[in-house]
């Protein structure tokens, strides 16, 4: 009996540590992994809710659409308050490219982005600034900074991409871990737009989205509310019943596949912790019936 009783211990105290580095793994990958929240940032220096949504399409769009979803959502920002609270609204395309300087060269991921972008993503920077992204400039970031310059410190130096010149303006750490370029933006074959917009009820942020006609079709996240332990379940339901959906053709950027990672690492996590949880609270019950003081005098009886 007492050889049970200790066992029973043992596993108790097996799943409760299990489930302590879990928890702990969970929180790690919450703080340092996730992106910085700038809706958060936003709400602070407005008194007003915000959230962060990321558009992604498989099919191009043009600067036009962009620039006349931004009326849109003004027009409809003034009728739900009456005035048109601040917003952030930016775009841009992926290809992928060689840059070159003299013998080196880096594959890397070219980022044809809008003027505020940076301002939805506002990467650490280790050199110069990405403040004022101007035609022939670019942002590297430390990846292909280090492959074609072997230092961070590259900041009005030139290199070569798709046929044209560029200057580098400034260096960031960015997610991913592959080479990145920014330079500026596109006009057609938009495939990703970011938007930061108040939220003056739950879903009233992504309603607007849906309703803006140069947003549809395509795939659609709520970054502000990614992290929650809901959001991360629903997001996993989505994407096992949407395999061959929409997001299927997508190309994503550096900082959403990285982002996708975390959340799917934080879904295995939350499901094993839930695991964990439950097998503690059967050991538990297990432990509580053996020291029952009824069960205690039936084994002595027994003996």
């Amino acid at each position: 009996m007492k050889r049970r009783i200790i066992l029973h211990g043992l596993r108790v105290l097996g799943f409760a540590l299990l489930a302590l580095l879990l928890g702990l793994r969970i929180r790690g990958l919450r703080q340092a992994e996730l992106p910085f929240s700038v809706a958060a940032l936003f709400q602070g220096e407005s008194g007003e809710a915000y959230v962060q949504l990321s558009c992604y399409w498989s099919v191009g769009k043009a600067e036009a659409d962009m620039e006349k979803t931004r009326e849109q959502l003004e027009e409809e920002l003034e009728t739900a308050y009456g005035t048109v609270p601040p917003l952030r609204m930016a775009w841009g395309s992926l290809s992928a490219g060689v840059a070159e300087r003299g013998t080196h060269s880096c594959a890397v991921e070219i980022c044809r982005v809008s003027e505020e972008f940076f301002a939805l993503h506002p990467w650490p920077q280790t050199a110069g600034s990405y403040r004022e992204l101007e035609e022939s400039a670019a942002v590297l970031n430390e990846r292909a900074a280090w492959e074609l310059f072997a230092s961070r410190n590259c900041v009005g130096l030139t290199f070569l991409m798709d046929g044209a010149t560029y200057t580098v303006r400034g260096v960031c750490e960015t997610p991913g871990t592959g080479g990145q370029v920014y330079v500026a933006g596109p006009e057609e074959e938009i495939t990703f737009c970011e938007l930061l917009l108040p939220e003056k009820f739950p879903g009233f942020a992504e309603n607007l989205v849906s309703k803006a006609a140069g947003l549809r079709g395509g795939t659609l996240y709520n970054n502000t509310e990614r992290p929650a332990l809901g959001a991360l379940f629903r997001e996993a339901r989505a994407a096992f019943r949407e395999e061959e959906g929409p997001s299927a053709a997508v190309q994503f950027p550096a900082w959403e596949r990285n982002l996708q990672r975390t959340v799917l690492h934080l879904q295995l996590a939350s499901a094993l912790l839930l695991v964990m949880l439950l097998h503690l609270a059967a050991a538990l019950l297990r432990l509580a019936l053996l020291l029952r003081p009824g069960r205690a005098k039936r084994t002595v009886s027994d003996h």
